[in-house]
């Protein structure tokens, strides 16, 4: 009987659900504090700590907390999170090996952003804008490409160094972009923001009559 064993080396990074975690080994006996927002591997499966466990454990999820007394928890997950956090998710940073994959698959990528997130030597983080992309990631990547700014310079405004990435990864993959992101974009880049809604003239049964307008400093308000 043949027993697989996966070696780790490197950087190690674990995606899930558009967040990036870096991933160590779980050491108990080490005195340093846990990092959070790393992910550790314990056995076959990564724990990310998340920092203070708030509520009763049964309230949280898998991951690895600190309790009252300053003691490290362990939580396992269902079915559906341990599969989502298994080593086998887990990817190595070998730049020699990421420069040979690109290189022999060039054609599978549309343009140098889809690298942008793992590349954070980049100065300057301008996305193109995609036409399938929703209304909100267009106007947040049209916003990134008139200011060119280097989000390095912006990541004091962040409590954990990861949450960066993460919004960064988010905004380059094909998903929406929600109501929360959008206005976290617009609080990092410091813009404002306006809804109007109007008659277009195709309901002729109860048109609009009055256009509705919503400013992000000014809230709802009514346009005759």
């Amino acid at each position: 009987m043949e027993m697989e064993v996966k070696v780790l080396l490197g950087r190690l990074i674990l995606y899930v659900d558009d967040n990036i975690h870096e991933v160590k080994m779980y050491n108990p006996n080490e005195k340093e504090d846990l990092v959070k927002g790393f992910g550790y591997i314990i056995n076959d499966y990564v724990y990310v700590y998340k920092g203070k466990k708030k509520g009763t454990k049964k309230d949280l999820t898998m991951g690895i907390y600190k309790d009252e007394l300053g003691k490290y928890i362990i939580v396992d997950g269902d079915l559906l999170e341990k599969r989502k956090y298994h080593i086998d998710n887990v990817v190595e940073l070998d730049l020699n090996a990421m420069i040979s994959y690109l290189n022999n698959n060039k054609d599978q990528f549309s343009s140098p952003e889809d690298v942008e997130v793992i590349n954070n030597s980049t100065d300057v983080f301008a996305p193109k804008i995609d036409p399938d992309d929703d209304f909100l990631k267009q106007l947040v990547k049209q916003a990134l490409q008139i200011k060119q700014v280097n989000l390095k310079n912006y990541k004091d405004k962040f409590s954990e160094g990861y949450a960066l990435n993460n919004i960064k990864s988010a905004l380059v993959k094909p998903t929406k972009t929600s109501v929360p992101a959008f206005m976290q974009w617009a609080e990092l880049l410091g813009f404002g923001w306006e809804i109007k809604i109007f008659d277009n003239g195709t309901d002729n049964i109860s048109p609009l009559e009055s256009s509705i307008v919503y400013r992000s400093d000014e809230g709802i308000s009514i346009e005759k």
